[in-house]
């Protein structure tokens, strides 16, 4: 990634070639899906700009989605989380774990399904893909006592509803 150039390149491992290249962009955070299909960049937010995190379909360099994101913290990178197949993406807005098909990948559209958890600060997908399962921390609030749950990926049908965790 070169700073001055605002270039962000894509290498194949074996050959060492550029395969894509970014033009017109400071990254401030990277990350690839577990199958590297798909690239997701973090830049600063600018009200005037507007989006600012971009996925990139890492063979083309084509822009698949674009999400704002006011806020960053290396602790949350990255932002869009996938299942190890990549059949899902999710990514955590307040109170609430959205999902969306990983394949073709379009946040702009309204989530497959979501799980709701009052005040979830963090969480992580596990590393096998089926059954899927997520796991959820609520940070230490006041006189509440920090807490992890662990939840099974939630159909559509029961999003709608309140799930209780596993654990």
């Amino acid at each position: 990634m070169s700073d001055k150039a605002k270039t962000v390149c894509i290498h194949c491992r074996e050959t060492g070639k550029i395969v894509t290249k970014i033009e017109g962009i400071r990254a401030t955070a990277l990350s690839f899906s577990p199958l590297t299909t798909y690239l997701t960049v973090y830049t600063k937010y600018n009200k005037e700009e507007g989006a600012n995190m971009f996925i990139y379909e890492t063979k083309t360099g084509k822009v698949v989605s674009k999400i704002i994101e006011r806020t960053f913290s290396r602790a949350a990178w990255p932002m869009l989380k996938w299942s190890a197949d990549e059949k899902i993406a999710a990514r955590k807005v307040t109170n609430q774990i959205q999902f969306f098909k990983g394949f073709p990948l379009n946040v702009d559209e309204a989530p497959v399904s979501s799980l709701h958890v009052k005040g979830v600060s963090s969480f992580v997908l596990s590393p096998i893909a089926s059954p899927l399962k997520i796991a959820t921390f609520v940070a230490e609030k006041k006189s509440q006592s920090a807490s992890v749950a662990v939840y099974l990926y939630p159909s559509s049908s029961d999003s709608s509803k309140q799930q209780k965790p596993l654990n």
